[in-house]
């Protein structure tokens, strides 16, 4: 299992090298899927060194699944707490079920208790994604 993010600084090396037998976890952390964030932007390949890179997070899941890879979709309400939901209801409507083998959510918060708020709010947004998308 690894963190797919790798693909972001060049699909096409991405797909030369990893085998089928490695199970992906594309992460994305926004809520927008619209057809400008799904559309794979080779320009931002040559900025794998940068953040800007990172603009074709969501289009990497599209590119993961066409490729017949599995997967564990990774969320997080992080830096945005309609992620989960946005996530969950994009897979379900556009990713072949046979290549979900589940999901992760990532709070990236600290155990802290000034923290726990995040954490359980993330908690709860994952919960109850879970539950309307896949019952």
């Amino acid at each position: 299992m690894m963190w797919s993010d790798i693909i972001c600084g060049g699909r096409e090396a991405f797909f030369k090298r990893m085998t089928k037998n490695v199970l992906q976890v594309p992460w994305y952390y926004g809520s927008d899927f619209s057809a400008e964030k799904l559309k794979w932007k080779p320009e931002l390949e040559k900025m794998l060194n940068s953040w800007k890179s990172q603009g074709n997070l969501a289009s990497a899941i599209l590119e993961l699944d066409k490729a017949g890879f599995d997967m564990i979709p990774c969320t997080s309400n992080w830096s945005n707490d309609k992620a989960t939901d946005a996530m969950l209801s994009f897979i379900k409507n556009n990713v072949d079920p046979s290549h979900v083998k589940g999901f992760m959510t990532a709070p990236w918060a600290k155990a802290y208790k000034e923290e726990n708020p995040k954490v359980e709010a993330g908690i709860r947004q994952f919960a109850a994604a879970k539950r309307k998308y896949y019952r």
